[in-house]
């Protein structure tokens, strides 16, 4: 048997089964199952610690093991055990001194206070023999001994597999909230890499709490090494997984409320998810790792995007005499913009249709329409299946009519060969379904995740609001189509109310300028795009939530709107838009009214709300009532059930 093997025996519900230990792998729950469930007394100062009374009354061969009718092992993410590890046993015991910081210190050569992440992957964990690296830091895949676990539990699947295995009492018991030093403390974001631990430890001491596992990992020299050195432990954990999902998306990632979900609730399920998506320097890092596990991967923009900007900032020379020329310059450089921004486009498509091929995923997940043509190719070579997120309604859509006919070409041509369809609303389901002769898509509303409310004053402390008015919240994009314009216009119509917007866009300029010139800029207020950790807290802080999109086209008429929900989850009263997917809503849960287009109608409807607490009360009270039904939560199981039906047949 492997020397690093240690099974344990142990009878659960009168059924026999065998644990193997691996450090850092949920151990401190399953020692407090072996103490509290053996038929053996647990004397403390007889056995000092958990594993030593487990080595004295549980241990057993591997030939004992595979007689067992359950054989468990627990698997744990790579780089996230190699970062826990790294703050439990080396920065939070810090004032310990143990034989571990001290080989650390000798073998880097440096005072333990001033040992940064980097040191310790660079000089220690990548340069120390395996024989005498630290025993937290061996690989899983080490521990293995000659036995056929037939029990392979992810760790971000414990309680859910163990409620399985043995029932709700004793998963609750044991492995419903984890039992390590750090657990359950928040976590904040920094670049974790160069920070000393002393440093780390202090801040910790302070009550700030420990930086996340994606604070670890920022660094691209870190990543890619922890990679390399977690290289077999990475493709064992892997195989253990339902598949390899790589998602793609025309966006930079930062801000992507839909897919985050999305990719946070497969990775929970027992799938690996990567979110290929754009990057620009500045404002993304090129590869990270979310707290929940989710990787994400950026391609940097072509060059040839910069020769946009510069043919853009060209502006022909103003000369009465010469205005036919300048006209002809500005559509010949117009012509040249659309060619060269094609190209760009072009080359960001092939690389990330590279990328996708290169990582070898199980499924493939296309994000709306920009990236639908891209995904099918990579799909088609990989031979793997394809799915189809349709966010919108691309054919009808705002700003998109002089490509309708192309979108429409697109979709007609490869939604049919996507394996499954995903898309907002009922009526959109409808549309895709009929428009391309598809089974009706799953329907994922644009529910945020479920938080614990809390009480905010967040946007009257920003602003410094003086008055003790209500608060009229708008978040989102400001951009056409959605109303802004109507409501700044109907602050004039609304007395003691605060008009706040939350968001940017191309509107913005326009709508601070139309209220000075109506002269309410003392009422409307604007806060730039905050973070969607951020946005809960800023919601909260409202008191009446604003949706006044218009029908400019079949999008706008078919949407349920997420702002809709986020707006519910606050607790706030909505004034929205009478369409058929939002009446849905503002109706059956009753947290609202609806208004019919038109700048009386919203200012009516607003007044109502601001001049009526008691309605505003009861309002609020129905959508708190609401909250969890309409979560992302109550809705998940259908992304998952989805997942769980396809086919997978390249699984590593």
């Amino acid at each position: 048997m492997n020397k690093r093997s240690k099974h344990f025996n142990i009878k659960i519900n009168n059924t026999d089964i065998t644990y193997l230990y691996i450090r850092k792998n949920a151990c401190s729950a399953w020692k407090k199952v072996f103490v509290n469930e053996s038929p053996h007394a647990y004397q403390e100062s007889e056995n000092k610690n958990p594993i030593r009374f487990m080595g004295k009354h549980h241990l057993v061969s591997a030939a004992r093991a595979r007689k067992s009718a359950y054989r468990i092992v627990v698997l744990r993410e790579p780089l996230g055990r190699i970062v826990s590890a790294y703050i439990n046993q080396f920065v939070s015991r810090i004032d310990e001194r143990t034989e571990f910081h001290l080989q650390v210190s000798n073998f880097i050569n440096k005072p333990i206070e001033d040992i940064t992440f980097r040191d310790f992957v660079d000089k220690y964990l990548l340069t120390i023999s395996n024989k005498e690296v630290n025993n937290h830091f061996w690989s899983q895949k080490s521990h293995f001994g000659d036995v056929n676990y037939n029990k392979v539990i992810l760790l971000q699947n414990l309680y859910r597999d163990t409620r399985k295995l043995f029932g709700k009492p004793f998963a609750d018991k044991y492995f419903k909230k984890k039992v390590n030093a750090t657990s359950n403390v928040i976590k904040y974001e920094v670049d974790a890499c160069d920070i000393t631990a002393q440093e780390m430890y202090l801040a910790h001491q302070a009550g700030k709490g420990w930086p996340s596992t994606n604070s670890f990992l920022k660094d691209k020299k870190i990543y890619t090494s922890l990679v390399k050195y977690c290289k077999e432990d990475i493709k064992l954990y892997e195989s253990h997984l339902k598949g390899k999902v790589a998602m793609i998306v025309w966006n930079e990632f930062t801000n992507d409320a839909r897919v985050l979900r999305e990719a946070n609730s497969l990775n929970k399920n027992g799938y690996a998810v990567t979110v290929n998506a754009l990057h620009t320097p500045g404002r993304s890092t090129k590869a990270e790792v979310l707290n929940s596990g989710v990787k994400v991967k950026r391609v940097s923009r072509s060059f040839l995007s910069r020769l946009i900007e510069k043919i853009r900032s060209k502006k022909p020379v103003r000369n009465q005499h010469v205005s036919t020329t300048n006209l002809v310059s500005k559509n010949t450089i117009s012509k040249m913009a659309h060619f060269v921004r094609f190209f760009a486009n072009l080359t960001t498509h092939i690389t990330l249709c590279v990328r996708l091929i290169s990582s070898k995923p199980t499924i493939i997940h296309a994000h709306d329409i920009n990236v639908l043509t891209t995904a099918w190719i990579a799909s088609k070579l990989l031979k793997v299946p394809l799915i189809y997120d349709a966010h919108e309604i691309s054919t009808h859509r705002e700003g998109y009519q002089k490509i309708r006919s192309y979108i429409g070409f697109i979709e007609k041509k490869l939604m049919p060969k996507a394996e499954a369809t995903i898309t907002t609303t009922d009526m959109r389901a409808k549309f895709l379904a009929r428009s391309y002769g598809i089974k009706r898509p799953t329907v994922l509303q644009n529910r945020p995740s479920y938080y614990e409310l809390k009480d905010s004053t967040r946007i009257r402390d920003e602003l410094m609001l003086t008055e003790r008015w209500p608060i009229v919240l708008y978040q989102g994009g400001l951009q056409a189509g959605r109303g802004l314009e109507m409501l700044v216009m109907s602050a004039q119509g609304v007395n003691n109310a605060y008009f706040v917007f939350i968001g940017s866009g191309r509107l913005e300029s326009k709508l601070k300028k139309l209220a000075n010139e109506l002269e309410v800029e003392n009422r409307v207020k604007f806060i730039p795009m905050v973070s969607l950790s951020d946005l809960p807290k800023y919601t909260a802080s409202a008191d009446i939530g604003i949706q006044p999109i218009q029908n400019t086209c079949l999008n706008h008429y078919s949407t349920d709107s997420n702002k809709l929900f986020e707006y519910v989850l606050a607790g706030l009263p909505v004034v929205a838009t009478d369409f058929p997917e939002i009446r849905e809503i503002v109706n059956r849960y009753q947290v609202g009214m609806l208004f019919d287009e038109s700048l009386d109608g919203l200012t009516s409807a607003i007044n109502k709300l601001v001049q009526a607490k008691r309605l505003r009360e009861q309002y609020k009270t129905n959508a708190l009532e609401a909250r969890k039904e309409l979560s992302w939560e109550s809705q998940e199981q259908a992304l998952v059930e989805l997942y769980n039906n396809i086919k997978v047949t390249n699984k590593a």
